[in-house]
């Protein structure tokens, strides 16, 4: 990946496309800024006011923002089937594809870490300004904390990945108690595996809507005949990262088919770098894609279905087992790895959800189109 600044400082850069975003756009800016060393905003083919809010909070953060327009169609989100079909005869490196629509902003960076920003999400600010201090000034983190922040990710997170005993094993239990009261040292000692280039963070957060005047994340994993989209209450997996910025990183473009019976089709970006450590360190925002897809049959949907939505307050009081029930395994080709993959990010930090339930205030009386 060729980068125009070759000599990045330390510090923590963000990612951000838009597309028409400008219900969340301005939020979620500000819920993020804060965090970062600087923003870089790309944007193409908007038809709603989303360039004029780049341009004013442009000029609201001068040192920190830089604005990457882009002048390209991309292929990609909600592309019909015969655009699908063309663009997967794109080669690598062509413009209209998504993966250089990322390359062409991430070229810009100047700062030695990365971190993807969707501007249809509202951050936890407070976490992630001391996720970017951590990254910056170093986790700080002494032997014992090391000793047990190492035990979280070797017991929990790679057992909870790879299977290692069975439930019945003590070890699998005591991940529940281990996992939350440890948190910090484990997120301390990610963070210190990615300062030695041996690692990288995920990030995830939590799909809401709003409907009655009252937030909620819904259960559902696909409302057939309704939406295609995933509607279920964990959003982030494993496209949210913090990684380094080398000449190794850049993004290819990848096929994922939203549902088999569907004629959409996505040609997403993914993240190309040299195998590393992953780690889950924990929810960082609020996702608004469910209240895009919000419509009278949508509405009708909720309203006849009350028990598939659960409001934000009670995430983290139910448990993990009783929100994978509502997952559709049989659509679901990843079910066991996202199962295994959220299952451990709700025992780490599902008590962030509520303490930082006060970002939606903002977008309380926003109007969805």
């Amino acid at each position: 990946m060729h980068y125009i600044n070759p000599n990045r400082k330390l510090g923590l850069s963000g990612l951000m496309r838009v597309k028409n975003d400008a219900q969340t756009l301005a939020c979620s800016i500000d819920s993020c800024i804060d965090a970062l060393d600087e923003l870089i905003i790309t944007y193409n083919d908007c038809t709603d006011d989303s360039p004029r809010i780049i341009e004013e909070k442009r000029q609201q953060y001068p040192d920190k923002i830089i604005v990457i327009p882009y002048p390209h169609h991309i292929y990609g989100v909600d592309a019909t089937k015969e655009e699908f079909e063309y663009a997967k005869t794109l080669p690598i490196g062509h413009p209209q594809l998504l993966a250089s629509y990322y390359n062409n902003a991430l070229q810009y960076v100047n700062y030695k870490y990365v971190l993807k920003i969707d501007a249809d999400q509202i951050y936890f600010t407070q976490p992630l300004v001391r996720l970017r201090d951590y990254i910056v000034n170093g986790a700080g983190q002494k032997s014992l904390g090391r000793v047990l922040g190492k035990a979280v990710s070797v017991f929990c997170l790679r057992r909870g990945n790879r299977r290692i005993w069975s439930k019945w094993h003590p070890l699998h239990w005591l991940q529940y108690v281990v996992v939350p009261l440890f948190k910090e040292q484990f997120i301390k000692y990610a963070v210190t595996d990615l300062l030695k280039g041996n690692g990288y963070l995920s990030l995830s957060g939590v799909n809401v809507l709003r409907y009655n005047d009252q937030w909620y994340s819904p259960l559902a994993n696909k409302i057939v005949g309704v939406s295609d989209d995933m509607v279920w209450p964990y959003s982030g997996f494993g496209d949210h990262l913090v990684f380094e910025a080398t000449e190794e990183t850049e993004y290819m473009p990848f096929e994922f088919r939203v549902l088999l019976s569907s004629e959409k089709r996505i040609l997403m970006e993914r993240l190309q770098y040299p195998p590393k450590n992953k780690y889950l360190v924990g929810f960082y925002w609020f996702h608004f894609k469910p209240m895009k897809s919000m419509n009278e049959q949508y509405i009708t949907y909720l309203r006849e279905s009350p028990n598939k939505m659960l409001p934000v307050d009670q995430l983290g009081k139910v448990s993990f087992a009783y929100l994978s029930k509502y997952m559709d395994i049989d659509k679901e080709s990843f079910w066991l790895q996202k199962r295994n993959f959220f299952n451990f990010l709700h025992n780490l930090d599902k008590k962030s959800i509520k303490a930082n339930k006060n970002v939606l205030g903002p977008l309380t009386n926003v109007k969805w189109e």
